[in-house]
Order: structure tokens, then sequence, then C-alpha cells
């Protein structure tokens, strides 16, 4: 009878502190400041979390390129399956899967972010379904590409000299 009362006193205590701590997307505040800059954001929501007693929201995203230093353009996955392109600034001290960085990565790269609630669009932490060997993969050029662009320069140059020599020639 004791074990009985403990674990369901344990389940009703567990069920309670689920039920005080979960959020639903709709009921995430976001400043003035952040739905004028992404209007979208509310359905930029898949998920709302605690993680270290902080209220984060999961988001979902594809990279599309770095734009400028320390900017990234993201497609941001909507709740209704549409995708909204987004700049997301300051990004270069920020590492996928605690490794990579924003430039690292291909184009149409998904990643899971977590945002803060408020008043900031803050990525806190990024990870990643994929693997760290097809990041490192994706990241290095095919076998008939070439770091060396003085070489392409000078089969360029080579290339317009032989034009030339043969239009004096003819």
């Amino acid at each position: 009878m004791r074990k009985l009362i403990k674990i369901s006193s344990l389940l009703c205590a567990a069920l309670f502190a689920t039920s005080v701590t979960a959020k639903e997307c709709s009921e995430i505040l976001w400043s003035p400041e952040i739905t004028q800059k992404y209007p979208n954001i509310g359905a930029m929501c898949q998920e709302v979390l605690d993680v270290n007693g902080e209220t984060v929201v999961k988001m979902k995203a594809d990279v599309i390129r770095m734009s400028g230093m320390n900017d990234v353009v993201l497609d941001m996955h909507l709740e209704d399956g549409s995708k909204d392109r987004v700049t997301v600034e300051d990004v270069e001290n920020i590492k996928i899967n605690g490794e990579y960085t924003f430039d690292q990565l291909p184009r149409g790269y998904e990643i899971t972010m977590h945002v803060p609630e408020g008043d900031r669009f803050a990525i806190i932490e990024i990870m990643s379904d994929i693997s760290a060997d097809k990041i490192a993969a994706a990241s290095t050029l095919p076998k008939t590409a070439t770091q060396q662009g003085w070489l392409v320069i000078f089969a360029g140059v080579f290339l317009i000299l032989g034009f030339a020599l043969r239009r004096v020639n003819r």
C-alpha cells in the first residue's frame, strides 16, 4: 500500500511539474523590436523547451550563405511548412555541434537552434542531426577542384594569349 501511495504521489508531482513549466509557442512573448525585425518569429517556433531554467524556443532553419563577415542568411522553417528568409547578425562565435562555424556549412544544410524568449534574437545553441563527418566532407573541395587560384589565372592568361597570337597570325 505504501508503494502505491509513493508511486502515485511521484506521478502527480511529475505531472504537476511538467504542466507548470510547459509552454506553447503562442504563449511566447517577443519584444516589439524583435517582432519588427523578424515579423514571422511566432511562426518560426517549433517547440518551447526549458534549458537550465531558461525558456528557449526551438527553431529549424536551412543555411543559405554568409553575408558579410559576421552575418548569415537562413531560411527559417515556419509552422505551416513554408520558409522565411532572414539575416541573423553577429554569428562569428557560434559553433554548430560545438565544432563548426557557419562558413563551413554547405548551402541548404538544416540546423536546429535554441533561441531565448524575450527581447533578443540570440542563438544559444545549434545542433544538427547530420554527423560531423558529413559536415567535414561538405566543407572540403571535390577531387576535381583546386585551391591554387593562380593556376586558374595562368590558364586564363595563356588562353587569351593564344587567341591573341592566332588573331595576329591571320
